[in-house]
């Protein structure tokens, strides 16, 4: 920045507006270099793991955890273009690891979460105090009582050894949108988290339940086909949601086949219910 020529009073205004915006840049960066490794302890807030994460692309999904750890596949892993994970609609493989490291003096417990009920497959690749590495696979195509946490999403129950530096593997792979949002907490936050998402979820659909009851009772008072279809649309919108929150599956907790195509099924269902009912409510026939 070239100051010579400019009057003094100038010269400190234009000095001071570079501090501001030095300050607001840096300000502005990630809490993480992408691919650093991430200190953790038990009191650990939600945390996104997107600035810490580097991936790769497995666009056959031929790719073993023995190419990703030590063959030519390794050299390949890259910064994610975001500070999150969203990569659009694909049906290429992803392999992503991360680096933890526990700077206390006592082993800790974390849980790492993936909050999109959808995902098809995800395999964690865990090391033990030996180094050597075991898997653990989730995913919707797993019946749900084989999830180490019975959460809606997809949660891994971590420990780390005192003064330990860990690096992860995890593989995602999934026919609907490649959007997961990825974190990491520590035991307090994530039941905290988890509580107040419980009592939200059960106040909405607590609503829905009440406005299927009202309505039913307007329409066996009434008898309008109006108010049937809206019963109809009601019922739609409650199944739509608790698929995509991974509700039904927990509920339905054997139906494996049923979670790949509940949310497709519902959407039409509400789609076909609310036209049925603006057709009637309007008067359109």
């Amino acid at each position: 920045m070239h100051l010579r020529g400019i009057r003094p009073d100038l010269r400190r205004f234009a000095l001071l507006l570079w501090s501001i915006w030095s300050i607001a840049a840096a300000a502005a960066q990630p809490e993480g270099a992408h691919g650093a490794s991430l200190p953790v302890h038990g009191n650990l807030e939600r945390v996104n793991l997107g600035p810490y994460l580097e991936y790769i692309r497995d666009e056959r999904g031929t790719l073993t955890f023995s190419d990703v750890l030590e063959g030519e596949a390794a050299a390949r892993f890259a910064d994610l273009p975001a500070d999150k994970i969203s990569l659009g609609f694909t049906t290429d493989h992803y392999w992503f690891r991360f680096r933890l490291y526990n700077p206390t003096n006592r082993e800790q417990i974390l849980y790492l979460e993936a909050a999109y009920p959808l995902i098809d497959s995800l395999s964690l690749h865990v090391p033990d105090a030996t180094g050597h590495y075991h898997v653990i696979e989730l995913g919707d195509h797993k019946p749900f009582a084989e999830r180490p946490m019975i959460q809606n999403g997809f949660t891994f129950p971590l420990r780390i050894g005192a003064g330990k530096s860990s690096l992860y593997y995890l593989k995602i792979s999934t026919t609907s949108v490649f959007d997961v949002p990825l974190t990491l907490s520590g035991p307090k936050h994530f039941f905290e988290y988890h509580y107040d998402s419980q009592w939200q979820n059960g106040l909405f659909y607590g609503l829905l339940l009440g406005l299927f009851a009202y309505n039913l009772f307007i329409y066996f008072s009434t008898r309008e086909r109006a108010f049937f279809f809206y019963i109809l649309y009601v019922f739609g919108i409650t199944g739509l949601t608790s698929a995509l929150d991974g509700i039904q599956f927990r509920v339905f907790a054997n139906a494996v086949a049923w979670q790949q195509y509940a949310s497709l099924v519902f959407i039409n269902l509400t789609s076909l219910f609310f036209l049925l009912f603006a057709r009637d409510f309007l008067a359109l026939s």
